[in-house]
């Protein structure tokens, strides 16, 4: 019996490239993934609860606990993995410098997870160039 899992991704084509390779990843391990694109985070309140979250954190008017969360600062070429506890508050648990993408944070973070997404180098220079 496997076990079901939810990204909560934004819609940019680098989060949803960040998505897949996260839920590559997590199918190899037998867990069902769900991939949600919540329409419009910042106008209703959004729960997020036991999931993980790409390019969306708590400054999105979202509610997020027991989860783990990824996002990419393109002005400071910086990526964060951010980790929820069940009443909301977070640690920043992964902090990632010269990273272009959110895709390159989502590579980085699958390796913990004793895993290796193979990602051809032009689509990352591609990433990289459309986020700058």
């Amino acid at each position: 019996m496997s076990t079901s899992i939810t990204i909560y991704t934004n819609k940019n084509i680098d989060a949803v490239f960040a998505a897949a390779a996260l839920a590559t990843t997590l199918s190899r391990r037998n867990y069902r993934v769900f991939i949600e694109f919540p329409s419009n985070p910042n106008s209703e309140k959004l729960n997020i609860i036991n999931s993980y979250v790409i390019d969306l954190t708590h400054t999105n008017n979202i509610v997020i606990r027991n989860s783990v969360a990824m996002i990419h600062i393109p002005t400071k070429k910086l990526g964060l993995i951010y980790r929820y506890d069940n009443d909301g508050r977070y640690n920043i648990s992964m902090k990632l410098s010269n990273i272009n993408s959110t895709l390159e944070v989502a590579l980085e973070y699958v390796k913990t997870l004793n895993d290796n997404i193979r990602v051809p180098q032009e689509l990352l220079r591609d990433l990289a160039c459309i986020k700058s």
